[in-house]
């Protein structure tokens, strides 16, 4: 499973010392879980998944987007 999170500072990305007072201690954060969207193949000897096994137990969500700010005063 492959996830992927990024992050800016948007005081210190737009503008440095000269940023906005409102963008000063403001996170933006972007992330994906489960990039890929893989799950484990898991069979019995006769060939049929288990039903403890099956991709919507192990993983119900798949991939996920996640989106958010954050400002500490």
């Amino acid at each position: 499973m492959v996830n992927l999170a990024l992050f800016a500072n948007l005081a210190e990305r737009f503008g440095g010392e000269t940023a906005p007072r409102w963008l000063k201690g403001m996170r933006a954060s972007i992330g994906i879980t489960n990039l890929f969207n893989t799950r484990p193949q898991v069979r019995d000897d006769a060939g049929t998944v288990p039903l403890s096994y099956q991709p919507a137990y192990l993983d119900p969500l798949g991939r996920t987007f996640s989106f958010s700010l954050r400002k500490l005063f």
